[in-house]
């Protein structure tokens, strides 16, 4: 039994359809994550909260925004707690 590794023609075109649009998207994807990480500073250093930071010589994925979890001096439940 073999397998054939090809993309589908229908994946295919969704896939050209993503490539057309990829300047709107990515755009689009800055804007919001721009806008959730301007608002979310602010809340998170009320709360003694660090947001993730992106090295000066990175540019970040615009995939996700939360609060930095890797603080060994505070624990998820009592980073939780301040959550609204």
């Amino acid at each position: 039994m073999g397998s054939s590794y090809l993309m589908s023609d229908v994946l295919a075109a969704f896939l050209f359809g993503q490539l057309e649009a990829w300047e709107r998207i990515h755009h689009a994807r800055r804007l919001i994550w721009e806008r959730y990480q301007n608002e979310l500073i602010y809340w998170a250093a009320d709360r003694g909260i660090q947001t993730p930071t992106v090295p000066a010589h990175c540019e970040y994925a615009l995939r996700s925004v939360g609060p930095d979890m890797s603080d060994e001096n505070r624990s998820k439940d009592d980073i939780a707690a301040n959550l609204p």
